[in-house]
């Protein structure tokens, strides 16, 4: 594998905050947020199972219980079924998310053994018939078929289970989840592969690829990865959890860096993408900070080990009572769910500081656990993060000690500010001084961005903005 990596977006699933009756001026603000300002490029559609009318769900968190796009097995796919989901979709699209992955979090109620979307009555138990796999399939691309010609080119993936060896998935459960065994797993991709070879030669679902496994964790997708049919999976889904997070169990062997090189090593010659993650975003200003600076740290660890051509964070919008892991906190009742009343967390800015230096295209490589590069013909960034109380020195590469201050962005993130430009003329520090010396003090308990317009420096030569490009 390349050091220097074609990277294809940032993104999110659109459970469960898409599935919430926003008013329009909410759901707009909201979006420019997510796609214009943070600047999200993918969207992971959730193809919900939704639920037996006769014996509707009642355990479920709100915007978990998700409809299906067909209310039965005898009925036809039909996106108003979502029209919650679709309306963002819709948004999303409007603002440049150019890459869609669909994926399904539970077979729809009926394929289901319990009749629940929320898994089996016991633990670690296939709650998909095995008899309709055939079924669930043909639902796929039938879903698949629809969404293309409402979003023409845009759905890029299909991942037909999410966590699926994860044996927590129960029927009381307050979310959609299903546990697969390996051997229905793989039948399940087999009859998928097929289905994608059958269809129109001239129809561009042909290009869709196949996505595996989505495993809760690098441990589980290593495993997984023995059994799975290697051959027919085009792109490898990772999600970077480990059971600490959930419980009062701590294994330390399920998220090794280990399991994270061999994955990325075996998989050499395939699209990886860190599919999943997310974390408690903090309560009060502290709190937050520590949750931007962990969630930075996680990043750089996943670019490290993992070598990511996506990252995908799971849920950026979080109801407001109680609140936990969204990056935008919004009131999901309709009385107070208003733009006034939303607030915007430190992780927030955080996933900024990456999303609007590495973007579509670039290339990147980590210079250190702290340190990540981003390169492209244009630019040269970096993205600087450190968690610990003191400062410590970063050094640039010898070319850019003078360079001219207007040719550089800074924006820096910490107890006081949130991607906050800094304005390196006023500064006692000045980048004159900086690049003279080409060290940078970063300050305790921070994050900052540097992005370095190539183009503008017309004193370079050629050579050196090779350099500047390519040198670490």
């Amino acid at each position: 594998m390349s050091n220097n990596l074609k990277f294809e977006g940032w993104g999110t699933s659109l459970a469960w905050w898409a599935n919430i009756d926003y008013p329009d001026d909410v759901r707009e603000y909201i979006c420019d947020l997510l796609f214009n300002d943070l600047k999200l490029n993918i969207v992971r559609y959730n193809l919900g199972g939704g639920t037996n009318p006769e014996h509707p769900q009642t355990n479920m968190r709100i915007g978990a219980l998700v409809p299906c796009l067909k209310a039965d097995e005898n009925s036809e796919v039909n996106l108003y079924n979502d029209k919650y989901q679709i309306k963002i979709l819709d948004e999303a699209v409007k603002r440049g998310v150019d890459n869609v992955e669909l994926f399904c979090n539970s077979p729809p109620w009926w394929m289901t053994i319990s009749g629940k979307t929320s898994g089996h009555i016991k633990k670690a138990h296939n709650n998909i018939d095995k008899n309709l796999l055939d079924n669930f399939t043909s639902y796929l691309l039938e879903c698949a078929e629809i969404l293309n010609q409402e979003y023409p080119n845009k759905i890029k993936s299909i991942s037909p289970f999410n966590e699926p060896s994860s044996p927590f998935w129960t029927a009381d459960n307050g979310q959609e989840g299903c546990f697969w065994s390996y051997n229905i797993r793989k039948q399940c991709i087999e009859k998928l592969s097929e289905k994608l070879k059958g269809v129109k030669t001239n129809d561009n679902l042909q290009q869709i690829k196949i996505t595996s496994a989505d495993s809760f964790c690098s441990g589980q997708e290593f495993l997984w990865y023995f059994f799975s049919p290697k051959n027919i999976i085009d792109k490898v889904n990772i999600h970077g959890y480990n059971l600490s997070q959930f419980s009062k169990y701590k294994l330390y062997v399920e998220d090794l860096d280990t399991w994270r090189y061999f994955l990325r090593y075996m998989n050499n010659n395939k699209p990886l993408w860190m599919s999943e993650y997310g974390l408690n975003g903090g309560s009060d200003t502290n709190s937050e900070l520590q949750s931007a600076l962990s969630l930075s740290k996680t990043i750089l660890r996943d670019f490290k080990t993992l070598k990511p051509q996506a990252w995908i964070y799971w849920q950026v919008i979080e109801n407001s009572n109680p609140g936990s892991w969204g990056l935008i906190d919004v009131p999901f009742n309709t009385i107070d769910c208003k733009k006034e009343n939303i607030k915007i967390k430190k992780i927030f800015y955080a996933l900024k500081h990456f999303t609007n230096t590495l973007k579509k295209g670039d290339s990147y490589s980590t210079i250190s656990e702290n340190v990540l590069k981003v390169v492209n013909e244009n630019k040269i960034g970096y993205i600087i993060v450190n968690d610990s109380p003191d400062s410590f020195s970063f050094t640039f590469c010898e070319e850019l000690k003078n360079i001219n201050i207007e040719y550089i962005k800074m924006y820096k993130t910490d107890l006081n500010s949130d991607y906050e430009e800094i304005d390196i003329s006023n500064r006692t520090w000045c980048i004159p001084y900086i690049f003279a010396s080409k060290i940078l003090k970063i300050s305790p308990y921070s994050i900052m961005s540097i992005t370095i317009d190539i183009n503008l420096i017309k004193s370079y030569s050629n050579v050196i903005k090779s350099h500047l490009l390519l040198n670490e």
